[in-house]
């Protein structure tokens, strides 16, 4: 498995079959390291936080017991 993949896990209810594929829509995070800058400096705010699609497919499917 590459290192770079990454494993989402659903849950849906037993009866319902599992969909081709899944589409995510989320906003990126702020890094941390500009939150904690000091307030004296007037750098400005980004007006609206970039929104990332994802496209994942279904590879597999864990049968429970």
């Amino acid at each position: 498995m590459d290192p770079s993949t990454t494993i989402l896990r659903v849950k849906r209810k037993r009866g319902t079959d599992p969909a081709d594929a899944l589409l995510l829509a989320c906003k990126r995070i702020r890094p941390e390291a500009t939150a904690a800058q000091p307030s004296d400096e007037s750098e400005p705010e980004p007006q609206e936080p970039k929104i990332e699609n994802s496209v994942f497919k279904l590879v597999a499917t864990v049968v429970s017991q």
